[in-house]
């Protein structure tokens, strides 16, 4: 059982942003006067796994201009051709806890560029997430019906579904969970990317919503 998941809402939607660039405190606080309830930072390489070095900045940042610890969540993308999960989790994992960042979640990218047949695609999967289960990792999942499904299959199942949140992709510009269809043993999401590529407070963000 996983006993580490992710906050969510108590009562109200929230709405929020997540974007791939480093930011000055200036464009955070543009993107916290929006109304973004929550922000999301991605902090690794896809092309290695490793941790983002400039992401501890910008979550102080974020931090400093009044967003709570509870508010920021970082983004994690493996590199599947790299191998190693494990490895990849502990490093990261490592980095995030050595600078002190403490994010309320640590969203695990499956979303493309997973090469190689669907049962290694699967078996690295149940590595990641059971080394950041023993780690003692605070996360979720990030993709979408299309992407899941086209990674591991139709009938594939997130192992411990129930209480390991999701947070799904899916561009219709719809801040709510309406549009919803169960995959991967998940009957109700967290969190949605609701509308890509906004270019706003001089960066390109992604408009986020959450319950």
């Amino acid at each position: 059982m996983l006993l580490f998941a992710c906050l969510l809402s108590l009562s109200t939607a929230l709405l929020g942003t997540d974007t791939t660039y480093v930011l000055p405190t200036s464009g955070i606080a543009c993107l916290k006067n929006m109304s973004s309830d929550f922000i999301i930072f991605l902090a690794s390489d896809s092309n290695t796994g490793k941790f983002y070095s400039s992401v501890a900045s910008t979550v102080k940042n974020a931090w400093s201009i009044g967003f709570e610890k509870a508010q920021v969540d970082l983004l994690f993308t493996p590199c599947v051709t790299c191998g190693n999960p494990e490895t990849q989790i502990v490093e990261f994992y490592g980095n995030v806890t050595s600078n002190k960042l403490k994010p309320n979640c640590i969203w695990l990218n499956v979303i493309d560029g997973w090469y190689s047949d669907i049962p290694d695609r699967q078996g690295f999967f149940e590595k990641m997430i059971a080394q950041a289960t023993k780690s003692k990792m605070t996360f979720g999942i990030f993709t979408s019906k299309k992407y899941w499904e086209g990674v591991f299959g139709d009938t594939y199942e997130c192992p411990n579904a129930r209480t390991t949140p999701l947070f799904y992709y899916n561009s219709d510009n719809n801040p709510s969970f309406s549009d919803f269809r169960r995959f991967g043993g998940w009957a109700k999401p967290t969190a949605k990317r609701y509308s890509p590529n906004n270019y706003v407070c001089n960066t390109k963000a992604n408009y986020d919503y959450k319950e």
